[in-house]
């Protein structure tokens, strides 16, 4: 996906927990982002044209609070941001393999991957998701 954008010469915005590898001018990447108060990205936000969202945690990892803040909660605060300042901006969500739109699945992380492509699909006008 990133390797595509960047051949397209698209501004790409990549939040995650670490770097890609990639060098390209016209890519932008962010690893200590406080998705607590997304207005923080909002600079990010004015000259791109894309954002590849690869936020995530394994659920094991942390409490089951935590895993739906970060998870569901940090990924829809910075969608909220997309959809009130550049509601056009290509959004790419970086799902899971498993993730359940039903929102039935007993399993947290395909729950809560569902819920979270299903809130995705209905804020914002240009979403992609990807379920690796």
């Amino acid at each position: 996906m990133l390797d595509r954008a960047l051949a397209a010469e698209l501004d790409v915005v990549v939040w995650g927990r670490r770097e890609t590898g990639r060098r390209n001018a016209r890519l932008l990447e962010r690893t200590s982002v406080d998705f607590s108060a997304p207005h923080a990205v909002r600079d990010d936000l004015r000259d791109a044209d894309a954002i590849v969202w690869c936020l995530g945690v394994a659920q094991a990892q942390v409490t089951p609070a935590q895993y739906e803040e970060i998870a569901f909660g940090y990924t829809m605060a910075v969608a909220r941001e997309v959809a009130a300042h550049r509601p056009s901006l290509r959004f790419v969500f970086l799902s899971g393999g498993g993730a359940d739109s039903t929102e039935k699945s007993r399993v947290r992380f395909a729950r809560t991957k569902g819920r979270t492509e299903n809130a995705l699909f209905a804020m914002l006008s240009d979403f992609y998701c990807a379920r690796p």
